[in-house]
């Protein structure tokens, strides 16, 4: 049983069944120390004995550590200690195998820190330092730094006040054995961890210094003193860094950290000192990358965002120009529209519309495919009350919503484009374009998928009739929809009876009060068909009729035209009637009536004289169509009445 290959025995452990190979190893344990024996007894020499003895321990040793790393991975850690330490004692003899043992240390080391059990990984770590002290030749000082770090890693994810003085030992020890970045870095952050005083952090800040790190490593070191909130710590090693590196090419670098912190903790003098200095910089020939000017722009524009999001234009713009000027010696960056539409937006609020006019003119001469250059536009027309050159904009940006999203970065995202026109309505209704306001709700109703958020976007308005030919066409995108959708009643309910409202209040504007009670009525055609949607829908139809009539009353000409009219909707109004209620024959008087009086009026109007022959010729033809008309219609209203009561 002991001729079985040993590395037949450990593949029991590599492929993780650590208890089978663990009875392996025990069982080649017995039969070596059985083969000891027998050997011991055969040996006729001193020196067979030795040659015997050496040649079984170095199998031993093998056994042991072997059954070190089963104890291991059945997570037996008294058994694997016991097992190291005689494979430790046994080195003196075998020093080949430092190395081995060394490594195989720190694997236990790595294996028990993945599994949080940051005691036995500390003891199989100091270990492997031990072990590998014990033969420099084996095991280079990179890496027993290596081992070091990982102790003092351990040390600091027991995360227990005490260790970090431990860690702080082990990773200075590791900086002895072989200098690395990462092992300063890690001494910094095990002195913030453990919240040492500034001088202590001063004095490893200056070590880092002393030992010519690189001009990365140090903003790196100086962006975790700020994470840490140690400020002066870190606002001090930055200023020793840009006099250290002054003449270095990527002192740019450097300055653009500084000036990001500055402005983050609103030290906003001291940066604009460092964005002077980099100015003349540039104007001396110490010209930034353009990888370097596109950062220093973004850490101004976010400084200006801040300061926009808080109202305080004027500041916004300030740090707006401060970009503007490195732009002097770029003026091809295609960022320089954008960079104009925001100072536009600040002129705006700052009520400066000529010098915002200029910003938009900039933006679109270069980049004038741009859906926010043309909003801004659009915006400067309004306000100037060019109605012309708004209706222009806001067409040349519906023409750019319809590209393809590939084309045009900016309509990736779909609520972008609709939430653009919704504003340009209301922006252009709160500054009394109406006719601009109902074009772009026009658009909006074409490219909007969802027909609520349409009318949710209208519903802030005061005066809806502005958009009449809006929700025309908003009707228009309803109609091949189911009828059924709760949300789009509701919100045909609310306008419908706004409608109404609006009719009522508009007092003697006859015109504007029949527009509103034709809009009432074809809003409620997106309601459900109860008895209380047709009620209004004659209603809305009579009071348009009434309207008619009382236009009617106050002409003297255009009789034709306003009696077809009221004919055209008494007919709808007999039809919610017949469903609604019996009382058509009440109807039928009162329109025979108002007829009546209608004629009457005509024919006092001609008895006076005041009219030439040929205009009282034609109006009397006019009227003799009309009674026709009244004749046929109550004939056709009689036949629907009768059709009606057998349908009841």
């Amino acid at each position: 049983f002991y001729l079985i290959p040993f590395s037949t025995r450990k593949g029991w452990v590599d492929v993780g069944n650590a208890v089978i190979a663990d009875e392996f190893f025990q069982a080649a344990m017995a039969g070596l120390e059985q083969l000891y024996v027998k050997l011991m007894q055969r040996s006729s020499t001193e020196i067979h004995m030795a040659l015997h003895k050496i040649a079984m321990e170095r199998d031993l040793f093998k056994v042991l550590s072997y059954q070190a790393e089963a104890a291991v991975a059945q997570g037996d850690f008294h058994r694997a200690y016991t097992c190291t330490l005689r494979c430790k004692d046994m080195l003196m003899r075998f020093p080949k195998m430092t190395g081995y043992l060394h490594i195989l240390c720190y694997n236990f080391g790595v294996e028990t820190h993945k599994q949080n059990k940051y005691e036995e990984s500390s003891f199989w770590l100091s270990q492997s330092y031990d072990i590998g002290k014990m033969d420099k030749n084996s095991v280079g000082p990179e890496m027993l730094a290596k081992v070091l770090r990982l102790l003092a890693t351990a040390y600091v994810d027991w995360d227990d006040q005490e260790y970090y003085d431990k860690a702080l030992s082990a990773i200075n020890l590791a900086n002895k054995e072989h200098l690395n970045p990462s092992g300063l870095f890690f001494k910094m952050k095990i002195l913030l961890k453990s919240e040492r005083a500034n001088e202590e952090l001063l004095e490893a800040v200056m070590e880092i210094l002393h030992l010519d790190m690189s001009l990365d490593f140090c903003l790196n070191v100086a962006k975790l003193l700020m994470d840490h909130e140690r400020e002066s710590v870190g606002f001090y090693f930055m200023k020793i860094i840009c006099e250290h590196f002054k003449s270095s090419e990527n002192i740019g670098k450097a300055l653009l950290l500084y000036i990001d912190m500055l402005l983050q903790r609103k030290e906003e003098l001291l940066a604009k000192e460092k964005i002077d200095e980099i100015i003349i910089g540039q104007r001396t020939g110490r010209q930034l990358t353009t990888e370097l000017v596109v950062c220093l722009h973004n850490i101004l524009w976010k400084k200006a965002a801040r300061s926009f999001e808080v109202q305080n234009y004027a500041d916004a713009l300030n740090w707006y120009y401060y970009s503007l000027r490195f732009y002097a010696t770029d003026r091809t960056d295609l960022d320089l529209a954008k960079l104009r539409r925001n100072m536009a937006s600040c002129y705006l609020h700052l009520k400066q519309l000529d010098k915002a006019k200029e910003a938009v003119i900039e933006a679109e001469q270069r980049d004038p495919t741009n859906i926010f250059t043309q909003f801004y536009v659009f915006k400067i027309a309004v306000l100037e009350g060019n109605s012309g050159r708004a209706l222009q904009a806001i067409t040349t940006l519906e023409k750019l919503l319809e590209e393809d999203p590939k084309e045009n970065e900016l309509l990736t995202d779909r609520d972008s484009p609709v939430m653009l026109l919704s504003i340009a309505a209301h922006f252009a209704l709160e500054n009394g374009q109406q006719i601009v306001a109902g074009k772009a709700l026009e658009y909006l109703a074409q490219y909007s998928e969802d027909p609520q958020q349409v009318l949710t976007a209208l519903k802030p308005q005061d005066k809806i009739f502005l958009f009449i030919a809006a929700l025309q066409k908003l009707g228009q995108s309803l109609n091949g929809e189911a009828l059924n959708s709760d949300s789009r009643a509701k919100e045909a309910h609310w306008f419908r009876k706004i409608a109404w409202n609006l009719a009522v209040q508009c007092g003697k504007d006859l015109v504007t009060m029949r527009e509103f009670f034709i809009l009432s009525y074809k809003l409620s055609q997106f309601c459900p068909s109860d008895q209380v949607i047709l009620i209004a829908q004659k209603t809305c139809l009579l009071m348009a009729a009434a309207v008619d009539l009382e236009q009617g009353r106050k002409a003297s000409t255009a009789f034709e035209q306003v009696m077809c009219t009221f004919i055209d909707y008494t007919r709808k109004s007999l039809v919610c009637y017949l469903v609604c209620l019996p009382s058509l024959m009440q109807f039928f008087l009162i329109f025979f009536k108002e007829s009546f009086h209608l004629f009457q009026q005509h024919l006092d109007f001609k008895e006076k004289n005041l009219c030439v022959p040929e205009q009282n010729q034609k109006e009397s033809f006019c009227f003799l169509k009309v009674w026709v008309n009244v004749i046929l219609f109550s004939i056709e209203s009689f036949a629907l009445l009768k059709k009606g009561n057998k349908k009841k």
